[in-house]
């Protein structure tokens, strides 16, 4: 047999791949980590097995590029190269080390292409003993460049230009351009995670189009990850033991069950008798608000630095009434809305009020938050604002051009119950000050509709991502218009600001690997859109967690409802 220290070449355009070795013979039966039963072995013999549940109100679902909140699962079981924490780092896992230009596995060419290196740990395996190596990435890769096979691909691989195992445990990627996601290849929410070749590769070369409705996402699911699966019960629980192979070492946990749970108030119920130990989706706040007054055997988490806010976008390209493409006039319906006191009311005082794009939880925060504008509850410097542009109180108290038109500007909402009351909130303010303002609510049809959503009138009410993927969607090629009809790929422009020179830095910040260099853009970045206000931050929307006093390790701050993010470091105490 040929060796299968193989190059991968990868043809942009075709995604043609060379994988230069012979196909091994599949695995008939693609599942086994453990018999459903078997029993789990404690790693003291002591026979006191540690066991915890978890409990999710989204069905866990393995499938590559499932919603987010359903992948609760797939931390215990998958493991990447490296993952993501709650802080946007990442730590290595199956490598043995991050890809950075200061330990030289980063390398920038002088003609514009750049090489990234990933060492594998050499002990690392997959959860049936078969030994995990590059030629697995390498097939992961040819996957994920197949014409409709998008839930395998991975952001930026259309920048890689050849990818070559010069060993079993050695990866290494050519990319075409500049391109900062390059370190995070195989790794967090956001990149599937590594495909064992040795039992996908036979069922991917008969029938493409079949890969995902295999047994292989369920019950049969051999994966990296500190966990093996047990058993998988669809709709109802997945049981999971600890992996003695784990490259991290053995979890101290020995078993885990994941619960599906759909009535948040049987959630709680099950975590107050304590047969729910942790929960990454607790229902809304009000309801880990309830569940804190009465629970005394653990904590109610909080995490605002979820992914996502709740903003007011402005309508930036041709907008009724015009005015409100006056940078002064969107200023003065900022600073007429006390948004600390509607964060309170609304996410029950579970939010700081954003003054950026950015979350919380950004490594950039604490330095970018600290130059930017902050647009405090200032009322009567509003209405001088207003009056300033030419506008003149009428009798009935509502403000009125030189023509005597009313000054009406109309709130739009997507269909939820928060953004919705977020509108209303926010139109009673600017009626206050004078402002003669609405709050519609659109159908779950409407908000299905791509040119409905980009053509509100004014101002649109939407939860949107507050993380630096989410740059992007501030670049005019981003913003859904006639041209594109109304659909563009990934996070839209809501607000259709479009921006030569904003889109040149946003070019720049994505291919400038630099730390200190890019961070000077995205700071430059995030004053364009705090200064212009082309989006308008209110709150964050808080995630509610649920953690047992006994239970350790879990994090307060995880990305979305996936709060097993760290599970290989959680213990139980008691």
């Amino acid at each position: 047999m040929p060796s299968c220290r193989a190059s991968l070449a990868l043809a942009l355009a075709l995604g043609v791949v060379a994988l230069g070795c012979a196909a091994l013979v599949p695995t008939a039966q693609v599942g086994g980590a453990s018999p459903a039963g078997a029993p789990v072995a404690s790693p003291t013999g002591s026979g006191a097995l540690k066991r915890l549940t978890v409990g999710t109100i989204r069905q866990p679902d393995l499938h590559p590029g499932a919603a987010t909140p359903a992948q609760t699962v797939n931390p215990l079981v998958s493991s990447g190269l490296s993952a993501t924490d709650a802080h946007g780092g990442l730590h290595a896992l199956l490598a043995t080390a991050v890809p950075s230009l200061d330990n030289g596995l980063w390398v920038l060419n002088p003609d514009g292409t750049m090489v990234t290196t990933y060492p594998l740990h050499a002990t690392a395996t997959w959860h049936d003993g078969t030994p995990l190596t590059a030629d697995d990435l390498l097939f992961s890769l040819q996957v994920g460049m197949e014409p409709g096979m998008s839930a395998f691909a991975s952001p930026g691989q259309s920048y890689i230009a050849v990818a070559t195992a010069p060993d079993p445990h050695t990866l290494r990627v050519t990319w075409s351009q500049p391109y900062i996601g390059a370190d995070s290849l195989f790794s967090g929410f956001n990149f599937p995670s590594p495909l064992p070749r040795h039992l996908l590769e036979e069922p991917y070369r008969t029938d493409k189009t079949s890969l995902l409705d295999l047994s292989y996402w369920g019950a049969d699911f051999i994966g990296a990850g500190p966990f093996k699966l047990r058993e998988w019960v669809p709709g109802e629980r997945a049981t999971v033991v600890a992996n003695a192979a784990f490259v991290q070492g053995r979890p101290a946990i020995d078993e885990i069950t994941v619960q599906f749970i759909p009535d948040v108030n049987t959630l709680a119920a099950n975590l107050e008798a304590g047969t729910v130990d942790v929960s990454g989706n607790a229902g809304s706040v009000d309801d880990g608000l309830a569940l804190q007054s009465r629970w005394r055997d653990g904590t109610v988490v909080f995490d605002p630095a979820s992914g996502s806010w709740v903003a007011v976008y402005p309508q930036l390209s041709d907008p009724t009434p015009a005015i409100v493409g006056d940078l002064r006039f969107r200023t003065a319906l900022l600073l007429a809305t006390d948004r600390q006191a509607i964060a309170d009311a609304l996410v029950g005082g579970k939010s700081l009020v954003p003054l950026s794009f950015l979350g919380p939880n950004q490594p950039q925060y604490a330095a970018l938050e600290a130059t930017l504008p902050r647009y405090a509850y200032d009322p009567q410097r509003a209405g001088q604002l207003i009056a300033d542009l030419g506008y003149t109180k009428g009798g009935d108290g509502v403000y009125h051009d030189g023509a005597g038109q009313r000054l009406e500007v109309p709130l739009v909402s997507q269909p939820g119950d928060l953004p919705a009351s977020l509108a209303t909130t926010i139109a009673d303010a600017w009626q206050r000050l004078g402002v003669a303002s609405t709050a519609t609510r659109l159908t779950p049809q409407q908000a299905a509709d791509p040119k409905t959503v980009a053509t509100f009138p004014a101002f649109y009410v939407s939860p949107h991502n507050d993380d630096l993927p989410a740059v992007g969607s501030f670049a005019s090629a981003a913003a859904p218009l006639p041209t594109n009809n109304y659909r563009v790929s990934g996070a839209p422009n809501s607000s259709r600001y479009v921006d030569p020179a904003l889109d040149r830095l946003i070019d720049r910040y994505f291919t400038t690997v630099p730390l200190p260099d890019r961070l000077d853009l995205l700071g430059q970045i995030v004053h364009v859109t705090t200064d212009q206000l082309t989006v308008m931050g209110y709150f964050y929307n808080p995630i509610v967690g649920a953690v047992a006093h006994r239970v350790a390790g879990v994090s307060a701050e995880w990305q979305g409802p996936i709060i097993t993010w760290n599970v290989q470091e959680w213990d139980v105490t008691g």
